[in-house]
């Protein structure tokens, strides 16, 4: 299975919410006993998959998603190590969606690999902040939007779903626009327009900026924003880096724009977010007093 040794875990009533790195390798092949989400989040790698028999791969990058429905037997292979959330929720809660939703018979999820739907991410990542926070707003907050994650999941991507398509209608075609993110993430610490991406694919700048708002959900310079905050976490969360190393890694100008930035985004400051995370990370063996 995946992420067998979460650095984060949560778990409810019939749902699982597992975050860390797998590592590099091949995982054993199994059969999930609940379904099953998996989000990139962080470092893009090739990834081979077999599902049931059938064969993909591809290059995937933070923001792909996997759907795998219960009781498909499924293998992962990784080039690299990569960054998940796996969320999993027995079939109860399913039921239990099936039952909100009004349909009748059995509601089955269908596999699907490497999506990108920006609903999905943005409720996982809204489940990812508070998990980070210590879920200072309580349990029912959690709950709420687990089952809303999985109302959704139920009403686009199951036997019962009268949508198939993996991309937002009207967007970037798929092709273009992973083409698109892909360069975004290879290149956060240098400077990224609107006018350089759009030349990418070779459309105008405002025409290009209208068909990513429809796929992401963001404005181009608002995507580059967000993820420059997402590495930004990254970086605080797992190293010890100065905050202004931290800045320009991430590809802002300055130490007081990522400042600004990253307190509008996230509601504190970079220091205090590291915090949170100081005692999860190694101890400096060249600051260690003599004992």
């Amino acid at each position: 299975m995946l992420l067998s040794e979460a650095t984060r875990r949560y778990d409810l009533d019939g749902i699982s919410i597992r975050q860390g790195i797998q590592p590099a390798g091949q995982s054993p092949s199994w059969v999930p006993c609940a379904n099953s989400l998996v989000l990139h989040t962080a470092r893009p790698v090739t990834l081979q998959c077999s599902a049931n028999g059938k064969s993909y791969m591809r290059r995937v990058i933070p923001g792909d998603i996997h759907i795998l429905p219960r009781e498909t037997q499924v293998r992962f292979e990784f080039s690299g190590p990569s960054e998940l959330v796996v969320l999993a929720f027995d079939h109860a809660s399913l039921e239990a969606v099936c039952h909100d939703l009004g349909q009748n018979g059995s509601l089955r999820l269908t596999f699907q690999f490497s999506l990108r739907d920006g609903q999905i991410s943005s409720l996982i990542h809204a489940l990812q902040e508070e998990l980070r926070a210590g879920c200072v707003t309580g349990e029912f907050y959690i709950r709420q939007l687990a089952a809303t994650l999985i109302r959704y999941i139920a009403s686009r991507y199951s036997n019962q779903s009268a949508a198939g398509a993996t991309f937002s209608p009207g967007g970037l075609p798929p092709n273009r626009l992973r083409f698109v993110i892909e360069h975004i993430h290879q290149h956060l610490s240098t400077r990224l327009l609107s006018k350089d991406l759009a030349s990418l694919v070779q459309m105008s700048p405002q025409h290009f900026a209208n068909l990513f708002r429809k796929s992401t959900g963001r404005a181009p310079h608002e995507y580059v924003v967000y993820e420059r905050i997402e590495e930004a976490k990254r970086l605080l969360a797992e190293s010890t880096m100065p905050l202004m190393d931290v800045s320009f890694e991430a590809g802002f100008a300055n130490q007081s724009h990522f400042g600004d930035s990253f307190r509008h985004a996230t509601g504190t400051t970079p220091k205090k977010y590291r915090q949170c995370f100081e005692c999860f990370q190694p101890p400096d063996k060249t600051n260690r007093k003599a004992s």
